[in-house]
């Protein structure tokens, strides 16, 4: 093998192992930002109005410095006398939000809403969770939303290749993805008959614009700058 060819792995292997510290570091950052993240609920006895929402560390706020910035911190802001349910957890994805609405929705005394919202699905992709699986927990969660809330919307992950913290060639991996899963959303959306909306962008997103302002210091979340663009 000639000394060219050695020099090229081995440039490839110190950029893979670049890359790899890259995500581990991003993922150290944002266990300390989940340790530090107060989730807010937002409790008001005799609202007219109802609305649960199940999600991921974004909705439970991660990268907000203040509840205030999350998103159900400026939904509560834009609703004043609707009360939120906010069952939200860090890391968790599908199979997680299928199990939550499931055991919401079993209970005796179960509520009911106006409003459930779904938007959970980024770690799915991080983690490559095949089409079927996701798609086969998607539609539990949508039919357990379903029992308790007439109105229901998926909100499918943004396009996680164009984080700052991903690197080629993973930002082509995680663009294909992203891709996968939004398409996923829309033909669960369709036949289940909820609504749809879509985080994903194929080459800029919203936070794209100004990362070091809009995404928190894990590179990954957004920062009070960029919950308001979700």
């Amino acid at each position: 093998m000639s000394i060219v060819l050695w020099a090229v792995i081995y440039l490839l292997a110190l950029f893979a192992a670049w890359s790899i510290l890259r995500l581990i570091w991003s993922g150290v950052v944002a266990y300390y930002l989940a340790r530090r993240t107060r989730m807010l609920s937002v409790e008001i006895p005799g609202a007219d109005r109802r609305i649960a929402v199940v999600g991921d560390s974004t909705v439970y706020g991660v990268g907000a410095t203040d509840t205030a910035h999350s998103i159900v911190g400026r939904m509560a802001k834009d609703f004043p006398n609707v009360h939120i349910d906010n069952w939200s957890e860090c890391s968790r994805g599908l199979s997680w939000a299928a199990r939550t609405l499931e055991s919401r929705a079993g209970l005796a005394n179960a509520r009911t809403y106006d409003l459930v919202i779904i938007m959970t699905g980024g770690i799915n992709i991080i983690c490559g969770v095949p089409a079927r699986v996701m798609r086969h927990n998607l539609s539990r969660a949508v039919q357990n939303a379903k029992k308790i809330s007439r109105n229901v919307i998926i909100v499918a992950p943004n396009n996680v290749g164009l984080a700052p913290i991903i690197n080629f060639p993973l930002t082509h991996l995680y663009a294909h993805l992203s891709r996968r899963t939004h398409e996923l959303f829309k033909e669960t959306a369709k036949k289940e008959g909820v609504h749809f909306v879509s985080l994903f962008q194929e080459r800029e997103d919203c936070l794209s614009a100004d990362p070091k302002r809009l995404r928190a210091l894990d590179r990954t979340h957004p920062s009070d700058d960029g919950y308001p663009l979700r």
